[in-house]
C-alpha cells in the first residue's frame, strides 16, 4: 500500500515575518503601543488575564523602564495578577511590576484533577476581587442609577427607589417625543442630557 501523504489542516496558516511584516506593526499596532506606554508612565497598570510574555509588550515596558532609569528614577508600573504563584515571573517583572497570585503554587505530586480545582478555585477569587473593584469604582459614579441593565443592585426593599428610577426613565422619553417642537429646546434638552447621564438612555434597536 502507498504511503498517504500528510493532508494539511484547511485552517492552518503559514506565517512568514518579513520587512513589511515589521514596518506594518508601526502603522498599524504603535497607536495602541503609545497608550499603554502613556498608561505606564502617567497611572498604575492593573494586569489581569495577560501572561506578559510578548516581545512588543516586553519591548515597551522595557522602554519606559529605561526612561525611568536615564532620569535615575525607579516606579512600579503595575501589578500583575496571576491564578498562581510563579517566582520566575515575579523576579522577572520586578520592581516594574508587583505580581500578586491569587492562589498558591502547585504542590509536587499533584494530579491533573488537584490542579484543576486548584486553578478554579483561583479563578474564583478573581472574579470576586474584580467585582468588588468595579464596586468600589462605581461608589462615587450615578451614570448607572437610571440603566434598566443595572437594576439588580438595588436592594432587593428599595421599592421606592425603583419606582423614582422608572419615573425617571419615563421623564426622559417624555422629554424626547416634545423637545423637537419645544420653544425651550435648549433648557429641557440640559434636562434630557442629564437623565442619559444617569443611564436613561434609549434602548439601542
Amino acid at each position: 500500500m502507498a504511503a498517504e501523504a500528510p493532508r494539511r489542516c484547511p485552517a492552518a496558516r503559514e506565517h512568514r515575518l518579513d520587512r513589511r511584516s515589521f514596518v506594518r506593526y508601526d502603522a498599524t499596532q504603535r497607536p495602541l503601543a503609545s497608550v499603554l506606554q502613556a498608561t505606564l508612565l502617567t497611572k498604575h497598570l492593573l494586569v489581569v488575564g495577560a501572561s506578559l510574555t510578548d516581545d512588543n509588550v516586553i519591548r515597551l515596558v522595557h522602554e519606559v523602564a529605561t526612561l525611568y532609569e536615564d532620569h535615575d528614577r525607579k516606579r512600579t508600573m503595575g501589578t500583575l495578577l496571576t491564578l498562581e504563584r510563579q517566582e520566575l515571573t515575579a523576579k522577572l517583572w520586578a520592581p516594574e511590576f508587583t505580581t500578586v497570585p491569587l492562589g498558591p503554587p502547585g504542590p509536587a505530586g499533584e494530579s491533573r484533577d488537584e490542579a484543576a480545582a486548584r486553578i478554579a478555585n483561583a479563578g474564583r477569587s478573581l472574579e470576586i476581587l474584580l467585582d468588588r473593584v468595579a464596586a468600589l469604582a462605581a461608589q462615587d459614579s450615578v451614570h448607572h442609577l437610571l440603566d434598566r441593565r443595572y437594576e439588580d443592585l438595588f436592594a432587593e426593599d428599595a421599592n421606592d427607589e425603583q419606582a423614582a428610577a422608572e419615573q425617571l426613565r419615563e421623564a426622559a422619553s417624555l422629554i424626547r417625543g416634545f423637545l423637537p417642537g419645544s420653544a425651550r429646546a435648549a433648557e429641557w434638552e440640559q434636562v434630557l442630557t442629564h437623565l442619559e447621564s444617569w443611564g436613561a438612555r434609549p434602548p439601542r434597536l
